[in-house]
C-alpha cells in the first residue's frame, strides 16, 4: 500500500505538470490522478489501523492449568515468541541479601538503551525483577513502545510511578503480585481501567513451540 501511495503521488505530480502545459486536454487525467492518490492514502491509513487492531486481538494471556513448585501459575502469552520477551533486573541483584530492598536499575536501563530499533519494536512483554520501579526506569521502559504486558512481580514501585503506566498506549496486562504495597486493585483500576491487573503469582511464558 505504501508503494501504491508513492506511485499514485508521483503520477499525480506528473499529471499536474501536464495540466500546466495544457489544462484543457489533460484536466480529466489530472482529476483522476488526484482521486487515485486520495484513495491510496486512505488505503494506507486503513491498513495501519487494521494491522494494529489485529495485533491487539491476537495477543492475549491464558492460564495453562500448570503450577510451579513455588506456587506460581503458568500463563501463556498467545501468540508470542521468545523474541517478544525481555527480562530486566538491576545489576547488583546477584549480591543482594535476602529481604533487602530491590536495587536501582543500574543494569536494566543500559540494556534497554543498547537495543536496536527493530529489536525494540518486537518486544511485547517486559519481565522486571528485583528492581525499583521509579520514574527514571519507566521513562526508559517507555522506549519499548509496543509493550502489551509488563510483569513487575516482587518489585518495589515508587508511589508516584504507578500513574505512569497509563502512558503505555498498548499496555493490556500488568502483573503486580508482591509489588502493590500502598496500592489496591481498585486504585489501579481507576488509574487505568483498560489494563487488566494480575494479582496472583504467575509465570509468563511464550507460546511458540519452535523457540527456546
Amino acid at each position: 500500500m505504501v508503494l501504491f501511495a508513492g506511485g499514485a503521488s508521483a503520477f499525480a505530480f506528473f499529471c499536474s505538470a501536464l495540466t500546466a502545459y495544457n489544462d484543457v486536454v489533460f484536466s480529466g487525467l489530472h482529476q483522476f490522478s488526484l482521486a487515485l492518490m486520495l484513495l491510496s492514502f486512505v488505503g494506507v491509513i486503513a491498513t495501519v489501523f487494521s494491522n494494529r487492531s489485529a495485533k491487539e486481538v491476537k495477543f492475549r494471556i491464558e492460564p495453562t492449568g500448570e503450577e510451579m513448585a513455588d506456587g506460581r501459575k503458568v500463563h501463556r502469552v498467545i501468540a508470542s515468541r521468545f523474541e517478544n520477551f525481555i527480562h530486566l533486573e538491576s545489576s547488583g541483584d546477584r549480591e543482594q541479601a535476602p529481604g533487602q530492598a530491590p536495587g536501582k536499575a543500574q543494569g536494566a536501563i543500559p540494556l534497554i538503551r543498547r537495543l536496536s530499533g527493530k529489536r525494540r519494536e518486537r518486544i511485547l512483554v517486559a519481565v522486571v525483577r528485583n528492581t525499583t520501579v521509579d520514574l527514571d526506569f519507566l521513562s526508559e521502559l517507555s522506549q519499548l513502545a509496543n509493550l502489551i504486558v509488563i510483569d513487575i512481580q516482587g518489585c518495589r514501585v515508587d508511589a508516584d510511578a504507578w500513574s505512569e503506566f497509563a502512558y503505555f498506549d498498548r499496555l493490556k496486562y500488568l502483573a503486580v503480585f508482591g509489588a502493590m504495597e500502598g496500592q489496591s486493585e481498585q486504585d489501579l483500576y481507576y488509574s487505568f481501567p483498560e489494563v487488566k491487573t494480575i494479582i496472583e503469582p504467575v509465570l509468563l511464558v511464550h507460546s511458540s513451540p519452535d523457540t527456546v
